[in-house]
């Protein structure tokens, strides 16, 4: 019979440490991924963010797309979430920074805030984070940075706890539509 118990509380513990890191509390929240390149003086990126909540088909989302400045672009896609297709929106928006065009009011703040948002995201972070479970795209910024290839995907919740000062920030003015 205490055998049964113990088998029992392992499944329990196990069961709460996949939750804990299907929700982002443990390990890492931000995916990084970039090497060198040729050398480039120029920075050149997309910025994807999901925007709005799940629909129940395309149409339905694409009706829902906001209206974007310059060559910023929306699109609906399929996630398949607990056996359920749902359609999210997501806005790509372009920046580049030393003298190349971009879909941002000041393409020189945003640009300033790519260095600020990136430097915050590779920052240790210093606290505990309780974020929910963030199912469904994430934010990504695909591109080039400076002389390196760029790829980082994250959830706003994991990637913004603990960051340091100026993070939050940085991140309402490349994503200004998100929360």
């Amino acid at each position: 019979m205490a055998r049964a118990g113990l088998t029992d509380m392992g499944s329990s513990v196990l069961a709460l440490i996949l939750g804990l890191v299907a929700t982002g509390c443990l390990g890492e929240h931000i995916v990084i991924s970039g090497e060198n390149g040729p050398p480039s003086p120029r920075t050149s990126v997309v910025l994807t963010a999901p925007v709005g909540v799940p629909y129940r088909s395309q149409a339905i989302a694409r009706a829902h797309c906001p209206s974007l400045p310059g060559e910023a672009t929306c699109r609906a896609v399929r996630f398949h979430i607990a056996g359920r297709a749902q359609w999210f929106l997501l806005v790509d928006r372009n920046l580049g920074c030393g003298g190349v065009q971009g879909d941002y009011p000041n393409n020189v703040a945003a640009c300033r805030a790519l260095g600020v948002l990136l430097h915050g995201l590779r920052a240790k972070k210093r606290e505990y984070c309780p974020c929910p479970l963030e199912l469904g795209p994430r934010y990504t910024i695909r591109g080039r940075y400076r002389l390196y290839d760029l790829t980082l995907r994250f959830h706003i919740c994991a990637a913004l706890c603990g960051a340091p000062t100026g993070t939050s920030a940085a991140f309402q003015v490349l994503f200004p539509r998100a929360t």
